[in-house]
This record gives structure tokens, sequence and C-alpha cells, in this order.
């Protein structure tokens, strides 16, 4: 069921996609007609660009919805089998690494939610993070926060804590909330472990009112029956793994939370064969500085983002040379049959409108760039303030930076290759 829905989905992300492209092209062309028979814009251009941003927004509204209806099978309904399923399959369907790294890393979430902890560990640690957005690392965090807790490892969460302590500085609102929600999990997992209840009454009382997802609640809970059972409230503990046991669905806390129960009820607990302790080699320790083995300043990510970036631009020109070459070979057309002659020739005036539209497009999507890499990590209020007061400065700075910047983009990547030989 799962994998057809999945299936489903893809498909209709392609179609849906294609389509779109399709209306886009329709446009330009559409655009290059009006201008060069109406001489400007008509209501019918209105309309119709109105309508293609409707048709935007709406199918990226319908994709996150989608993509919160998978995210939700894990978080809301607590059933990592199924995301497990799901991610599979669209792991299996692409063909980039990168994109498969990216699923790579909700399987490993999946995974260690069913209570294969190990199998996760050793497969997040075979993902190539150089070549993922920087978000990306929290993720990577995130999970080592929740092996090493699962371990019990307070040497290793320490180092951890210490890592996420050193992203505060440079992290956005968002980032930082959740790394600041990372910290008291730790500090809590840490609490319960040396049962200093009093750090731990403090820290729960705050995790608790930040618990969003059912998710979170069923690990809270069972940190909660933990800490309960070793200072001695029976009945509290009875009341967090009855919680954990009707919401926890598929996840291995229903375990945990049954064989406490079971100890509980001094019921006789299968004592797990002890296996031999897993030797992990060096290279796949957790590192005191683990961005260099799994960062490496983002080389390949910043080669992608620049090429993408210089695409942007030749897309910009692109579309402002059509646009405006249109106008100005009309503007001429008008002038020549009113008697104005300020350029002779047809075909030079229309490519100098053309270039300079070009060079007008691109320079504000270049503007448009280099202001949201300026208020990329500030708060909201501060973003506002600055679209509204400094929004045309920086439209201004990417129209007399945009060849310089472009040719600094050129000369990075031929670098880049030219180290990687």
């Amino acid at each position: 069921m799962d994998k057809k829905w999945a299936e489903n989905y893809r498909k209709q992300i392609s179609f849906s996609a294609g389509v779109i492209c399709v209306i886009v092209a329709i446009w330009l062309v559409f655009t290059g007609i009006e201008l060069y028979t109406n001489s400007g814009i008509s209501k019918r251009w209105c309309l119709f660009t109105v309508l293609i941003l409707g048709i935007e927004s709406a199918f990226a509204f319908w994709k996150r919805s989608q993509m919160k209806k998978i995210q939700n099978v894990l978080y809301e309904e607590c059933d990592p089998f199924r995301f497990k399923e799901i991610y599979e399959y669209f792991r299996a369907k692409t063909k980039k690494t990168r994109v498969k790294n990216i699923y790579n890393i909700q399987i490993s979430i999946a995974l260690f939610m069913q209570g294969y902890e190990d199998s996760a560990y050793e497969l997040i640690n075979q993902i190539d993070f150089s070549d993922l957005p920087p978000r990306f690392e929290l993720n990577y965090y995130d999970f080592m926060r929740m092996y090493f807790s699962c371990k019990n490892d307070e040497r290793q969460l320490a180092k951890i804590k210490s890592v996420f302590e050193n992203k505060l500085s440079k992290a956005n609102t968002m980032e930082r909330k959740m790394i600041i929600q990372q910290i008291k999990y730790m500090d809590l997992q840490v609490a319960i472990n040396r049962k200093e209840y009093e750090v731990y009454d403090k820290l729960i009382a705050e995790c608790n009112s930040e618990m969003n997802r059912m998710l979170q609640k069923v690990s809270v809970y069972m940190l909660m029956a933990k800490a309960e059972f070793g200072r001695g409230n029976v009945n509290k503990a009875k009341e967090c793994c009855q919680f954990v046991l009707q919401h926890g669905n598929r996840t291995y806390y229903v375990k945990n939370a049954q064989k406490l129960l079971d100890i509980i009820d001094g019921k006789t607990v299968e004592e797990p064969q002890v296996e031999k302790p897993i030797e992990w080699e060096i290279n796949q320790l957790y590192k005191e500085k683990p961005d260099l083995k799994f960062f490496d300043s983002r080389k390949k990510y910043k080669r992608k983002q620049r090429m993408m970036y210089l695409l942007w631009m030749v897309l910009g020109f692109s579309v402002g040379f059509i646009i405006y070459g249109t106008i100005g070979m009309k503007i001429h057309q008008d002038l020549s049959e009113m008697v104005i002659s300020f350029w002779e020739n047809k075909i030079l005036f229309g490519l100098q409108t053309a270039i300079l539209g070009g060079w007008l497009i691109a320079g504000i999507l270049n503007g448009v760039y280099l202001f949201l890499k300026v208020i990329n990590k500030m708060s909201l209020g501060i973003k506002i303030l600055m679209i509204l007061f400094t929004m045309p400065l920086f439209l201004l700075a990417g129209l007399l930076s945009l060849i310089p910047y472009c040719i600094y983009q050129i000369a990075m990547i031929v670098k880049e290759r030219e180290k990687k030989k």
C-alpha cells in the first residue's frame, strides 16, 4: 500500500513539474508576442501571469502537504516500518547519489526507531555529507545524539553537545531552536543515568512543554518511565509505560516499555544474550572534529551551488535579452513610423536594448541572491526591516557586481576542478 502510494506520488510530481515547464515556456512565447504586437503589457498578459504564479504556488503547497504526510508516518503515527518502505522506494527510483544520500538519512532514522541502532549507525556513516546542504549537518548530529543516548555513552554525548554549542552562534532562528532542544534532551538523558533527579525535574518540565509531535512525546515518556521507576514512583512509571504502549505503535520504545512493565509487575524477563561488544574501527567512531571527515569544506556542494548560480544568471540574461530585444525592435519600428530616427540600424538598436535588458534582469537576480545570503540567519523582524530599507541597495549592488561575481564563480569552479585532478 505504501509503495503504491509512493509510486503514485512520484508520478504526480514528475507529471506536474513537466506541465508547469510547458506552461512557463508558453508564457515566455506569449510575452514576446504581446510585447511585439502591443508594445506593452496587456490585461491578458497580467491575467496569464497571475494564473501561472497561482499554479506554481498551488503545486508547491501540494508538494509540501504530501511531504508532510510522509513525515507524519514516522513522527505522528510512529510507524518506522512504513516510513522506511516509502523512502526505500524513492531511493531505488533515483539515480543521483546526492538524492540517495538524503533518502539514506531518513532510512537511518527509520532503522534506529525499529531498534536496529547499529545498522542505522553504519548506514549514516556511509553518507557523503560534503555533497549536501549545510542544514543536513544537524540531521547527522541529531542522529548521533539519539545513538549515543541509546548506548548511554556520556563521553560521546559530551562531544556532540560541544559541537552543538559551537554551532549556536552561527545558527538561524529555526536551527537555534532545534539545537537548544537537542541539548536539553542530552542533559535530560545524562541526568536520568546519574540519578540527578533535581536536574531531571527541571528539564522534564521544559521538555514536556516543547513536545509537539507524537514521536517526541513517546520518547520523552519513555525517559520519564525510566526515571520514575529509578526513584521508586512505580505508579507514575506504569502510567508513562502505558502511554508509550498506546501511542508508540511499532517503534522500539514499545518493546522497552513492555519490558519495564514486566519488571515492575515482577514477571520473569528473559535476559538478552550477551554478545561481543562492537569494536568500531577508528574511521567509524565519532570524532572530536567530525567536520574533517564528513563535511570536508563542502567542496562538492559549493561547486554545484556555483554552477546553479551561473545557470540562473544565464537564464535571467536570456529572458531579459528576449523581452527587451523585442521591445527595442518594436520601439524602433514605432519611432521610424513617426519619422523620428535616432538609430539608423534596427538590428543594432534591438541588440543594444536586448543586452541592457539581459543585464538588468540578471543583475536583479544577482541582487536578490546577495540579499538572501546576507539575511539568511537573521531573525524575522530584522529580515522585514532589511527588505523595507535595504533591498534597493542590494539590487543596485547586484547590477554593479554581476560581471565580476560571475567571473569569480567561473574561476572558483575551474580552480576546484584543477585541485580535484
